[in-house]
């Protein structure tokens, strides 16, 4: 009774805290025919991909969801470009399945989810969503030193769902998913081998206003390549716990070819300096050939638009030093775009489901 009392109790405090952000944003609240709230149960477990992982999972991934999502009524063309998507909040909370060494999960998932298909009574469509989640029992070398998966009770959160929904009435929405969701603090703190949760879900949601969607004919799109190029920096700790912490600058050419008003696809070279790639086994000492963290790389990628707003996903190879024992990288970002020529980005680099880290800066469009 008093496990049931404390999951209810910090769930209802998280749950207020995010409708208390909501309400300080007034202009949105004003818009409320375009508002609609949901609930959802998630149902999993932690993929094993290392031995760490199997040996911290002692039951099932279980936690719920509580979500405001605004459905966009196609005044801009990227509303109907992505065929009327609708952004969202989510804050959720429960046990990741490893009671005993990762305690309790927490966080909040600000969210798009872009319809597939779009019926009267059905729909179907991809929830895509990045934020913050917390943990109860990060790795401590002397109270929790068998959770070697998260070094950091504050991590990144990232989330994919393949959502259905079918209406049972004017207002109210039943669903079931699958999704895929990853813990990482991207090597800032180690140990951070990631914690990989795919899960089902069932949910509800309630629309108390029906949104009257515009169906305008979208503007005639430039067709012209778009060259740009990105200065970034992250830092990253590796290869285990004590070890050094590393600055890792990047450059990234892109040339990009328009999809409408929906995206752009193309391709690009990356250049990043990284000390970590020349260090020694112990981690604390360097060799003198600097030429060897030198890293170079081409990817082929394609960029979400959604107005000023981006979202590229590049898979890339490695052509020079390559990470150890990899040799395909992916780099999932946010950039948003600053007048004509300039942007900010944001990116995540991973390896498979491993993240090697995260990097943000400028870039220039020419």
């Amino acid at each position: 009774m008093h496990q049931n009392f404390s999951f209810m109790q910090h769930f209802s405090r998280l749950l207020t805290s995010l409708l208390l952000l909501l309400c300080l944003q007034d202009q949105l609240w004003a818009q409320q025919k375009s508002i609609s709230f949901g609930m959802q149960a998630h149902l999993g477990s932690i993929i094993a991909s290392e031995p760490e992982a199997a040996y911290v999972r002692d039951s099932y991934t279980s936690f719920i969801e509580a979500s405001v999502r605004w459905q966009k009524d196609g005044s801009q063309p990227w509303h109907r470009a992505n065929n009327y998507p609708q952004l969202g909040i989510a804050a959720f909370y429960g046990n990741p399945g490893s009671r005993q060494y990762i305690g309790k999960l927490a966080g909040v998932l600000p969210f798009i989810h872009f319809p597939v298909v779009r019926g009267e009574r059905f729909k179907s469509g991809f929830r895509l969503g990045t934020g913050a989640a917390w943990i109860e029992k990060p790795y401590r070398v002397h109270t929790n030193h068998k959770n070697t998966l998260l070094g950091s009770s504050f991590n990144y959160f990232i989330s994919l769902m393949l959502e259905n929904e079918v209406k049972i009435s004017k207002e109210l929405s039943l669903s079931a998913g699958v999704s895929f969701s990853h813990l990482s603090n991207s090597d800032i703190k180690m140990p951070n081998f990631g914690l990989n949760l795919p899960t089902v879900s069932v949910g509800a949601r309630w629309s108390p206003h029906e949104t009257i969607l515009e169906k305008k004919t979208l503007p005639r799109q430039a067709r012209n390549l778009d060259w740009r190029v990105f200065a970034t920096a992250g830092t990253k700790q590796t290869p285990w716990v004590g070890s050094p912490r590393y600055v890792v600058p990047a450059l990234n050419a892109e040339v990009a070819k328009p999809l409408g008003a929906s995206g752009a696809w193309g391709v690009g070279a990356a250049l990043q300096y990284d000390k970590s790639l020349n260090s020694d086994p112990s981690g604390y000492a360097l060799t003198k050939n600097g030429s060897k963290n030198l890293q170079a790389g081409v990817h082929f990628f394609y960029e979400r638009k959604l107005g000023a707003l981006s979202l590229p996903l590049q898979l890339g190879a490695y052509v020079l030093n390559p990470e150890k024992g990899q040799t395909f990288y992916q780099t999932l970002g946010i950039r948003y775009r600053i007048g004509k020529h300039w942007s900010a980005a944001f990116n995540l680099k991973a390896h498979g489901l491993q993240v090697d880290y995260t990097h943000a800066g400028f870039g220039y469009h020419f």
